[in-house]
């Protein structure tokens, strides 16, 4: 039996370390660049396996090209994670970002081949603990969460606010503030979250980046405010949302307490802040639940 069985999008990803945004029509120095495995299910599975998960990966469906190779090969260094689902057509392309990213936590990201991307199809699921998603491969990652809930699996969806569709068969739905929209006042992303809890009948968790997570039950009251570890050197925010989804995810799957869940997630993103790429510094389950317990990085 897997613990997670992971759907999602799956990319390359370029990211280059830079000091600052350069002005239109200048250059600037890149500090450090790497090419890293990315998307959301990507970044994803990269915590899952450091932690010891059991995973079933699948989602976006691959191009017959150098990248997907890369990717395959880039996956195949993972314990834990099964990527025999995954297919590719000769129709597809490789999705790949191109990110900049500033020591102030802020990334900008370039991406090509995600207009048309699409997953695979899904009739059947083993059994799992937990099924999680991100809605970026439209009907068909609807279509899977159709399955995983007609087969009573757990569902954690990500950035989905629509009751009608995914969020009206999740269990825990985690989205960031960004995914509501930029701009809005807390008042404001406190009423979106406490409005979508009540009219998916799902827990929904609301990710406000260095001022923490909030939890709403399916009445729209809040049930556990956690906060953030802060993290005093900056190398990458890339992944972070990802990193902090898979952390609730892996609460589920370990039976925890929600409050427990937030407090692991929330230790995993932080910690995610200081490598590159998403789940570029992931630590073991054991040392990660002991940051979250003292709520630091520092011993």
């Amino acid at each position: 039996m897997y613990d997670v069985i992971c759907y999602g999008t799956l990319c390359q990803d370029y990211i280059m370390r830079i000091a600052r945004y350069p002005p239109e029509g200048s250059s600037q120095w890149i500090e450090e660049d790497r090419v890293t495995l990315g998307g959301e299910a990507g970044n994803s599975a990269r915590a899952f396996s450091a932690w010891g998960l059991e995973t079933l990966l699948i989602g976006t469906v691959l191009g017959r090209d150098e990248r997907a190779q890369w990717l395959l090969d880039e996956l195949a260094n993972l314990p834990h994670v099964d990527c025999s689902w995954l297919i590719a057509a000769p129709d597809a392309n490789t999705p790949y970002c191109n990110i900049l990213a500033t020591p102030n936590g802020e990334r900008t990201m370039f991406g090509r081949h995600f207009a048309g991307m699409r997953g695979q199809t899904v009739a059947e699921l083993p059994h799992a603990r937990v099924f999680t998603l991100d809605p970026y491969c439209g009907d068909s990652a609807f279509q899977a969460a159709q399955t995983a809930h007609a087969a009573g699996i757990p569902i954690v969806a990500m950035d989905t606010l629509n009751p009608e569709k995914i969020a009206g068969i999740a269990d825990i739905i985690v989205t960031s503030h960004q995914e509501i929209g930029a701009g809005h006042s807390v008042d404001e992303l406190f009423q979106t979250a406490a409005e979508t809890a009540r009219r998916s009948g799902a827990t929904f968790v609301l990710t406000l980046g260095p001022d923490g997570s909030v939890a709403f039950d399916s009445n729209g009251d809040i049930l556990h405010r956690q906060a953030a570890i802060s993290v005093s050197a900056i190398v990458d925010a890339t992944g972070c949302g990802d990193i902090y989804r898979a952390g609730l995810v892996c609460g589920v799957a370990q039976g925890w307490p929600l409050a427990e869940s937030m407090a692991f997630a929330s230790a995993a993103a932080s910690l995610n802040l200081m490598g590159m790429g998403g789940g570029g510094h992931v630590l073991s389950l054991d040392e990660t639940r002991k940051i979250a317990a003292r709520g630091s990085l520092e011993a």
